[in-house]
């Protein structure tokens, strides 16, 4: 998240110098807008896991693209405030330490186990946007706020990279173990997240602009629900999203 707020403040702080060159037209914010925008975007989302503590390890990130859209209204100046809806899917791609089958007669299995979480959300962004000046009909945007989300699926994949069976010295089965579940009640019912983000804007035409941006979600409530996170198989960690998005604005 710091990380990211200094992006933001140096990207700010080189479209302010760029207003300064003399060879770039430059067009005051406040005479080419209107009160309200309309965004269609699509967010390409870098999912893990934060906070885990050891035996847990991330193992890397899963995917997802997010769909969204959004209404901003211009309160003068360069600022701005919007909402939206969107559709994401958090998550994360981990090990944990399992004894499942430590006490089965017959089975082995690896007790480092890698789970593949996904938990989608129907959230409701809300946040603040800062815009420069165009220059040559390209302007900067900061965006910082905070996303309010409600679960409507949640899944595991579980993977046993060595799991063998045998009996009377007759070995059955050797190889990996998938097992997949729905996380149901397990999974958080809410997601609370804090958002921060910069765009490059593009004016194509005088009521069509295009954008990249991108920018980083953090989960501020742990993915799963505190009833099991003192479980084995279970534990505490946050969603952490990076963010790389691309849109178009009414």
């Amino acid at each position: 998240m710091k990380r990211a707020l200094i992006l933001l403040l140096v990207l700010l702080a080189a479209s302010i110098f760029l207003h300064a060159k003399r060879t770039i037209k430059i067009t005051p914010l406040k005479d080419n807008v209107k009160k309200v925008y309309v965004s269609v975007e699509a967010q390409s989302m870098f999912n893990f896991l934060e906070n885990l503590k050891y035996p847990n390890k991330n193992s890397g990130i899963t995917f997802c693209v997010t769909p969204s859209i959004r209404v901003d209204y211009y309160l003068g100046s360069y600022f701005f405030v919007g909402g939206g809806l969107a559709f994401n899917t958090t998550g994360g791609d981990h090990y944990f330490i399992s004894s499942r089958f430590d006490n089965l007669e017959g089975f082995k299995a690896s007790q480092e186990v890698r789970r593949i979480m996904s938990v989608s959300y129907v959230e409701m962004p809300l946040y603040a946007k800062v815009q420069s000046n165009y220059m040559d009909n390209w302007a900067v945007q900061g965006l910082l706020g905070f996303s309010w989300g409600v679960k409507v699926m949640a899944s595991r994949k579980d993977t046993y990279s060595e799991f063998t069976y045998s009996k009377d010295n007759v070995e059955y089965l050797n190889g990996a173990y998938e097992e997949t579940d729905k996380l149901r009640k397990k999974a958080s019912l809410f997601n609370v997240a804090g958002i921060v983000e910069v765009r490059a804007l593009y004016r194509a035409t005088n009521k069509l602009q295009l954008f990249v941006g991108t920018g980083y979600q953090g989960g501020l409530v742990n993915i799963l629900s505190k009833k099991y996170t003192g479980d084995e198989e279970f534990h505490k960690g946050k969603p952490g999203q990076v963010i790389v998005s691309a849109g178009i604005v009414f």
